[in-house]
């Protein structure tokens, strides 16, 4: 496996919204165990993984992930950054969209985290993100992020020297879903962590193709006889028909700068 030599931070975000009937996750918290054990594996120290929960959240609330605390911990994650370190931030939880009221989405709309707190301190924008951990980057860092920017975006998005790069689960108008037995984790961080795992070295290329093809296998198999569809349409006809189809979600890789993914080797 790629091991970057300078120093490693990581941010790990998993939001249940327990009592929340209609939103509750029941794979976010294993997500960031998981996602944990990974970036020990690629030498990341303990003391530098920071990691935000509602469990954790009940013995300390400083580890609760609420608006305040993710912003927080996001600062902290690239405080001091140098050339040659290696930042990951990874959030499992709910997004959405809204209506772009600056005129800087090309699709009109802003993406946006929802914290545990969502219904009393708001959401997070994109917008929030790129100022806390894309423009502060210096020259030469390395960082994997779990949202998506859109192609107007670039030019507020490009770091003042570093490369951001961002895996999410799926586009913008699909939904990231959670199968049936979510007891090991979320579908997205799954096939990551299956995809890592099942090579010593790979391309961000090879990584995004192994996700993909892990996604739809899974998703095949807990589709109960329905009909997986893909792109638009699909998603519409699995909206309006959801006992007939499921929307097959296409994990996605964006960057600050463009490179090619086959041939860029995928590093932590």
């Amino acid at each position: 496996m790629a091991v970057v030599s300078g120093g490693k931070r990581a941010l790990l975000v998993g939001v249940s919204y327990k009592g929340d009937t209609s939103r509750e996750l029941t794979g976010a918290a294993e997500d960031v165990k998981n996602m944990n054990s990974l970036l020990k594996k690629f030498l990341f120290p303990e003391e530098s993984i920071h990691m935000l929960t509602e469990e954790l959240g009940a013995k300390d609330p400083l580890k609760a992930p609420t608006r305040e605390n993710i912003m927080k911990e996001m600062r902290w994650l690239v405080e001091g950054c140098r050339a040659g370190d290696s930042l990951v931030f990874h959030f499992s939880g709910h997004g959405r969209q809204r209506k772009d009221d600056n005129g800087d989405e090309v699709d009109g709309r802003d993406e946006e985290l929802c914290p545990v707190d969502y219904k009393v301190s708001g959401n997070i924008l994109d917008d929030d993100i790129n100022d806390a951990i894309v423009k502060p980057l210096t020259q030469g860092w390395v960082g994997q992020t779990r949202w998506r920017l859109s192609p107007k975006k670039e030019w507020a998005m490009v770091p003042v020297g570093g490369h951001a790069i961002s895996i999410s689960g799926c586009k913008d108008y699909q939904n990231s879903l959670e199968p049936d037995n979510t007891a090991g984790g979320g579908v997205m961080t799954w096939s990551f962590l299956e995809a890592v795992g099942s090579r010593r070295t790979m391309t961000y290329g090879e990584l995004l193709d192994s996700m993909r093809a892990k996604v739809h296998h899974r998703l095949q198999q807990s589709s109960s006889g329905k009909c997986l569809v893909t792109g638009c349409l699909g998603s519409l006809a699995a909206k309006c028909l959801p006992c007939c189809f499921l929307s097959v979600q296409e994990p996605q890789l964006c960057s600050s700068k463009e490179f090619n993914v086959y041939e860029e080797q995928f590093i932590l």
